[in-house]
């Protein structure tokens, strides 16, 4: 999890607030972090009026920095910013807030081991998000690759949308944040 900056000017407490926007492409734990320390003032202190606008992905989030709508964004460290940054973005890391894998690999209950997802469907948020990249670290661990070993990633959108894709059976499996993972854990999966 980490911060990315465009654009942001720093202002004086006693000068007028500067307002800025934040994307981000999740409503899970891992973004906890953000509204605890608007709801304490950290950023009030600091001369900035914040407002947070949920988008569906990282690649929505670069594309609003990149093109000047926003000028903070939070989210992972993935291909939508690795490549935005490759492509001339001039893009600043503020902080790593959580500077690990968190989350689950969740699996229909017909999923009895890694190995079981070989010829299956993976939803994953974009082509290149956090979702994607945990999966694809995941199955390389595994020894799994997903050309070799048939496995579909089907682009699906946020957690919510992926955590009912699973549940009705229409994925294998997904990476979700505790949040979405605890009550498919509790039904079995």
């Amino acid at each position: 999890m980490f911060l990315v900056a465009l654009n942001l000017e720093t202002s004086q407490a006693a000068q007028p607030l500067t307002k800025v926007l934040m994307t981000t492409g999740s409503f899970s734990e891992r973004e906890a972090a953000m509204y605890v320390a608007q709801d304490q003032g950290f950023f009030r202190r600091y001369g900035l009026e914040l407002t947070f606008v949920h988008v569906r992905s990282g690649p929505i989030g670069m594309a609003a920095l990149a093109a000047g709508e926003s000028q903070l964004h939070e989210g992972s460290v993935t291909g939508a910013v690795l490549g935005s940054a490759a492509e001339g973005t001039d893009l600043v890391f503020v902080a790593g807030i959580i500077n690990k894998l968190i989350g689950n690999i969740m699996a229909s209950p017909k999923i009895k081991s890694p190995a079981d997802l070989k010829g299956k469907v993976i939803g994953v948020t974009s082509a290149s998000g956090g979702s994607w990249m945990f999966t694809t670290l995941a199955l390389e661990y595994w020894g799994l690759d997903a050309k070799r070993d048939g496995i579909t990633f089907r682009i699906l959108g946020d957690e919510a949308v992926r955590s009912q894709a699973l549940l009705n059976d229409t994925i294998a499996a997904t990476h979700l944040g505790y949040t979405f993972a605890a009550p498919l854990k509790s039904r079995g999966f």
